[in-house]
Order: structure tokens, then C-alpha cells, then sequence
């Protein structure tokens, strides 16, 4: 539990990264590595692993059933017209 909980932390406070693009860098976890080998060496993690199926579960529109790659896709998503009429069916 205690692994799956800093996950869920890392993710509630999730922002996006600026569209600038850092090497060595994953927008998920937000870690910034020093090399492709730490990166490569992160994304290999556990961590980075349940953070990826969080997210996964986290950007997924049940209702439309569409799956987004980010959650600021699944934010503008939610706001959108053809989301918003659906949920006006239910």
C-alpha cells in the first residue's frame, strides 16, 4: 500500500508539464534525470510503472468510454459539448 500511495500522491497534485520539452525528463512521476540511462532506468521502476496505470485509469472517460493520453486531455474532455451532452442524458 505504501508504494501505490505515493503514486496517488504524486498524481493529485498533477500538473502538466510546460510544452517546453526537458531531456531526460518524465511528466508523469516528474522526474528529471541527468542521462538517458536514468531515465531508460526509471521508466523500468516500479514506481513509474503503477504511476503510468494510475494515470491510464485516472485519463478514462467512462461514460463516452474514451481513453486520453493525459489528464489535461481528460480535463478539456470533461468540458467538452459531445461529453456534456451525454452526461445531460443520463
Amino acid at each position: 500500500a505504501g508504494l501505490a500511495q505515493t503514486v496517488a500522491e504524486l498524481l493529485s497534485n498533477y500538473q502538466p508539464a510546460s510544452s517546453e520539452r526537458r531531456p531526460f525528463y518524465c511528466r508523469i512521476c516528474r522526474f528529471q534525470g541527468q542521462s538517458l540511462e536514468d531515465l531508460a532506468h526509471h521508466k523500468k521502476g516500479e514506481l513509474h510503472r503503477l504511476a503510468q496505470e494510475s494515470e491510464r485509469k485516472l485519463s478514462f472517460c467512462r461514460l463516452c468510454r474514451k481513453q486520453f493520453t493525459s489528464m489535461e486531455q481528460m480535463k478539456s474532455h470533461l468540458k467538452g459539448k459531445p461529453h456534456q451532452e451525454l452526461l445531460m442524458k443520463r
